[in-house]
């Protein structure tokens, strides 16, 4: 505005001014109006007048399904925070539920995340005293990408240690350089009941067993490993039920056996490592009921162990190596009542007397079709002249009813339920748990057609015959 005030000027001033006002009444309408449909969606919106139990249910089935570990089970959902966003009444819902909080998953290294702390604390607040899930996994593995997880990972840490006797389940995915945060903890683990690392290096061989992760205070009763030494762990066994090992050596899976008094659960998935040649302790497990030996690199390396292990309680056995399972121990095979043959069989060429399994009940071939030359034989040849229950994958289903085996497997079936079994399948199970557009296509061809006329029931993964 000029100093003469013209009269143009003054005008414009004027304008300005009543700009000003209005601009005003219209924020202080805004405001009125927010505050008003804050009332009217008290007044009228459902969700507000259902009772409390029946809300909190439908805001969690809204979210998305996790299982133990943190880890998405089923993509489709929304946050809690962005429930939270829609309306105050909708904020006081997902505030007040405690559950849709109790799982927090950080995705650290991707941007920068000096504000991990604040959120955090802000929901563990809001969980109260419900068990916590943690469920950290870098998602840059770039150079700075690193850089930024070690920083971050420091501060989780120190968050983490304030709320330590809640602290129910860990899961770390991260290169095994980044978790060297954890090496000068104290935080008391006295809560954690599950734990899992999935490491990572340049070489599955280069596994650092001084590296201390946790300490005695932990004592798990369920630990999933990959790449991690067993003795870098530094934990208590004495709870411990439940183990999946990957990349492990003889050392660390001597040391698990011996150790680990408590364990019926123990699935090994490619170990090579160790001297072959050093002598194998004997090993007696009285609580050990089900083992895992997949993918190992050297089969005869894979029959020591199992020779130098003595389980009088095992009953479930699972395995890729047909060779491991034909050399398995008698003292192992005598008390076995259930076997899972997994895809990628190694040794298809089957010993021309293959040994019986009379105690094995029920049989899970879990392969997708490659390997059933050695089914065929495995299921009609007497290796299972007890066998009850019979569940295949579609694929091995599919190419065994071409190979014409299914119908004599099905004159085996019960026909009668009035009459003893005498050795006859009572359950024929066919599932296919991610294959649903497989099944489905199947289930429309002449194949199911077929299928149709045998009498069979409807499942959700798959079918079954009655």
């Amino acid at each position: 505005m000029c100093k003469n005030g013209c009269q143009i000027c003054t005008t414009v001033a004027k304008v300005d001014e009543e700009i000003n006002q209005a601009v005003d009444t219209l924020r202080r309408l805004l405001d009125k109006r927010r505050g008003l449909r804050t009332e009217q969606n008290r007044a009228h919106d459902l969700m507000h007048r259902l009772p409390v139990e029946i809300r909190n249910h439908i805001f969690e089935l809204v979210l998305p399904r996790w299982d133990e570990w943190g880890d998405k089970i089923q993509v489709k959902g929304v946050v809690a925070s962005r429930l939270s966003s829609v309306c105050r009444s909708w904020r006081d819902i997902t505030c007040s539920n405690s559950f849709l909080w109790s799982t927090l998953r950080l995705p650290l290294g991707q941007i920068s995340t000096s504000s991990w702390p604040y959120f955090m604390v802000n929901q563990i607040i809001r969980s109260r005293s419900l068990p916590l899930t943690f469920c950290i996994e870098v998602v840059d593995r770039g150079k700075r990408g690193l850089e930024r997880a070690r920083k971050d990972l420091a501060s989780v840490l120190h968050v983490m240690s304030r709320c330590s006797n809640r602290l129910h389940s860990l899961s770390l995915d991260a290169p095994f350089d980044t978790l060297s945060a954890f090496q000068h903890n104290n935080i008391p683990w006295h809560r954690l009941t599950r734990l899992r690392i999935h490491s990572s290096s340049q070489s599955p061989h280069q596994v650092n067993h001084s590296l201390p992760l946790m300490n005695p205070t932990a004592s798990p009763t369920k630990i999933e490993l990959n790449q991690v030494s067993i003795r870098s762990l530094m934990i208590s066994w004495n709870r411990l039920t439940s183990a999946t090992v990957h990349c492990v050596d003889l050392d660390d899976l001597m040391l698990l056996f011996q150790h680990a008094s408590q364990m019926t659960d123990c699935q090994v998935l490619f170990f090579d490592y160790g001297i072959a040649d050093l002598p194998m302790p004997q090993i007696t497990h009285h609580r050990l009921k089900t083992i895992g030996l997949r993918n190992p690199i050297d089969t005869e390396l894979a029959i020591r162990v199992l020779d130098s292990l003595t389980a009088p309680c095992l009953q479930e056995f699972h395995t890729n190596d047909v060779i491991a399972l034909y050399y398995l121990p008698q003292r192992l095979r005598q008390s076995l009542t259930s076997l899972t043959l997994y895809h990628n069989l190694n040794g298809l060429e089957l010993p021309y007397h293959f040994a019986s399994f009379p105690g094995v009940t029920d049989l899970v071939v879990d392969t997708p079709g490659e390997e059933d030359d050695a089914i065929k034989r495995l299921l009609l040849e007497g290796c299972f002249p007890n066998l009850r229950h019979l569940t295949l994958r579609l694929k091995s289903f599919l190419s065994l009813w071409e190979m014409g085996v299914i119908p004599l497997l099905l004159d085996r079936k019960r026909l009668q339920h009035d009459q003893p079994n005498e050795s006859k399948l009572s359950k024929f199970l066919v599932v296919e748990r991610d294959q649903a557009i497989e099944f489905d296509r199947m289930w429309k061809s002449d194949v199911g057609e077929q299928l149709k006329a045998l009498g069979i029931r409807l499942r959700e993964d798959g079918f079954e015959f009655i």
